[in-house]
């Protein structure tokens, strides 16, 4: 188990495998965020703002 974890959400796939890369680059563990109820705007909003709270501040 590492220290360094990589936790992404992907619909189309393209982030799962960038996120894969990434973690086999920096010897990380992955984690996929799955979505269990169906995704709304409003998700999508919410998802962005998590996102750039977590990557930009």
């Amino acid at each position: 188990m590492s220290k360094k974890l990589v936790a992404y959400f992907s619909t189309t796939g393209i982030t799962a495998r960038v996120a894969e890369n990434l973690a086999d680059s920096v010897g990380a563990d992955l984690f996929a965020i799955i979505l269990t109820t169906g995704y709304t705007k409003a998700g999508s909003f919410i998802l962005q703002v998590v996102c750039y709270n977590i990557f930009c501040m």
